[in-house]
């Protein structure tokens, strides 16, 4: 094929294309100042667009270059997209004169045995009538078909999830009856603890640890020491591989799980709060709890002055997981929760960690009014927070490394972990200041 033949049939393809995109309402034709004086284009261009191996008469010239290669896609794209379209529309019209011809057949054979005396008219209407509603109520069961495949399929992980065991049963009813009060007192005797999912990792090797009723236990330590995790094993989430954990000098796995855990508050790290009321958020600790109950356990957490400024107060919807909120007053609403059940067991799983220094501030008085009388077990990463604490345990290692009041750590184990973790935070808090205030004298100066 000549080179003359070539470019002959690459204008007819590009003329092609330029039809085409007419059609979709589409410029694909470069500027006209890019193919205008063609005859005053640079010598070193057109030796540059034609190798010389093409001049020498190797190769195939390239095709020109009329479409912008996005403007392909583009066009590839419109293309397949009628193709689809003209498929629905022909699949349609086939489905149509299939029917039509079947009903139109049925009636004709109808007719004819009618006709030929084989059956009377009656008998052959009703007949007909039978086959064409069932025809039709086929062809709907079978375009449901997907749907019915994934309804079974949503109805056998239901079903899986219902019919599974848990190794704990909450519903035990061969166990100590739980009293109506309890002093409170938390002891875990000498555990040894892994997670199911990590069996080969070690969370705790013999930790021991006391929280005497009433009174403030801390735990600190690096992170992924087990500090949430021991806040795990009181709840019973999770069973030791040996030790104990006792409350009130009697072994957790003695007494029913649901009842003893309606004597164990938590406030978790992330407040979970439902589309619903601030009223029904708070209730939801307590379903039998009063209005003047409810409204007493948000006075408690400091969450009734700004409850009651709201317009709606109590019946202010919070939106899902709270968006309504900040994160200070979804913290105190959760505290709230907490103090309506009237526990004998307070636990704080990093309360306040994801919240700012105002809204740490008045979420820490809170949490101290609600931890007074309580015995409480306090997961904490900002140490200002738990100095008050009557105990500080250091987990680390899987063992409690050093316990003892604020006082008592930094007295008698001055190089210890907790020593360091109060020297570190206390040089992070100092290196903020130096540069908060130094951004700010810089601002100042440049004001002047």
């Amino acid at each position: 094929m000549s080179q003359e033949s070539v470019q002959i049939e690459e204008e007819i393809k590009s003329l092609e294309q330029w039809r085409w995109s007419e059609m979709q309402g589409l410029e694909l034709l470069p500027e006209p100042s890019s193919n205008s004086n063609s005859n005053s284009r640079n010598p070193e261009t057109e030796l540059q667009e034609h190798p010389p191996e093409m001049e020498n008469g190797g190769g195939t010239p390239p095709p020109p270059a009329t479409v912008e290669e996005p403007k392909k896609a583009e066009i590839r794209g419109v293309a397949f997209k009628e193709l689809f379209r003209f498929a629905d529309g022909l699949d349609y019209v086939l489905m149509t004169i299939g029917s039509v011809g079947a009903f139109v057949h049925g009636l004709w054979y109808a007719s004819w045995l009618v006709k030929h005396g084989i059956s009377d008219f009656s008998k052959t209407i009703r007949v007909f009538m039978v086959l064409m509603v069932s025809a039709n109520g086929a062809a709907e069961t079978l375009t449901l078909a997907p749907d019915f495949i994934k309804g079974g399929q949503a109805m056998r992980s239901v079903f899986e999830l219902l019919d599974r065991k848990t190794e704990i049963e909450p519903d035990d009813l061969d166990t100590t009856p739980v009293p109506d009060r309890l002093r409170g007192e938390v002891e875990l005797k000498h555990i040894d603890f892994s997670y199911p999912s990590r069996p080969d990792i070690q969370v705790f090797r013999d930790l021991s640890l006391r929280a005497r009723a009433g009174k403030t236990l801390a735990l600190v330590g690096p992170s992924g020491c087990g500090k949430s995790s021991v806040i795990s094993l009181i709840q019973r989430f999770y069973e030791p591989s040996s030790g104990r954990v006792l409350i009130d000098g009697k072994d957790i796995r003695k007494y029913n799980l649901k009842a003893i855990r309606k004597h164990i508050a938590i406030v978790p790290q992330e407040p979970c709060l439902f589309g619903t009321t601030i009223y029904e958020n708070i209730a939801y600790g307590h379903e039998c709890a009063t209005e003047a109950e409810i409204i007493q356990a948000a006075t408690l957490a400091s969450a009734h002055k700004f409850i009651s400024a709201l317009p709606d107060g109590y019946k202010t919807y919070v939106g899902e997981r709270g968006v309504q909120l900040s994160g200070g007053q979804k913290q105190r609403i959760a505290i709230a929760r907490a103090l309506v059940r009237k526990a004998e067991i307070m636990l704080l799983d990093e309360a306040t960690s994801a919240l700012d220094a105002e809204s740490e501030r008045s979420v820490q008085e809170a949490l101290d009014q609600a931890c007074s009388g309580r015995t409480s077990i306090v997961v904490a990463h900002r140490l200002s927070t738990i100095r008050n604490a009557h105990v500080i345990a250091v987990i680390d290692d899987g063992k409690v490394a050093e316990q003892g009041s604020h006082s008592h750590l930094l007295k008698n184990y001055p190089d210890g972990i907790y020593a360091r973790m109060i020297q570190l935070q206390r040089f992070t808090h100092t290196q903020v200041i130096g540069m908060t205030s130094g951004s700010s004298s810089r601002v100042k100066e440049d004001d002047a």
